[in-house]
């Protein structure tokens, strides 16, 4: 009996874990999307003192014609107006998570402009988040152009 109740225990202790375990994972996954929208809110909005917390400072930053950059050339084109984002139209967006990093993959149509040249894209992203000491920050993009 004694054996019965010490392995009763031992599963609800198992299913309570992994219940919050869930719950934890359901909370980071919404405030990651909240993040990576925010970040897109900040590059069109140009709040820059917003959007640099958000950017880890060993950020590379790939675009669809495999242009990199890294922070400083991030938050230096969109204050120039070298790279401008007019608009973004999520159609999906995914976490996953992997210890202390999360990768978040997308759809969304990209409204641009580089260097005053309107550009309209539908691309696949994604992005590496790093939970650091100072929360989570991207560390990591990459978009590309999807399979017609």
């Amino acid at each position: 009996m004694k054996n019965y109740l010490l392995s009763f225990w031992f599963v609800i202790s198992l299913s309570g874990f992994t219940f919050t375990q869930s719950i934890t994972y359901n909370q980071d996954s919404q405030l990651l999307i909240e993040l990576h929208q925010k970040k897109f809110d900040f590059m069109i909005a140009l709040e820059l003192d917003s959007l640099r917390p958000l950017l880890h400072p060993e950020l590379q930053y790939i675009h669809s014609n495999g242009w990199i950059e890294d922070k400083k050339e991030v938050l230096d084109n969109l204050k120039s107006g070298y790279l401008t984002y007019n608009a973004l139209d999520y159609k999906e967006a995914e976490v996953r998570f992997f210890g202390e990093t999360a990768i978040i993959t997308g759809l969304a149509e990209f409204n641009v402009a580089l260097e005053g040249r309107q550009i309209v894209l539908d691309l696949l992203y994604s992005e590496t988040w790093y939970k650091s000491d100072y929360g989570w920050q991207l560390i990591h993009r990459h978009a590309c152009r999807p399979l017609e």
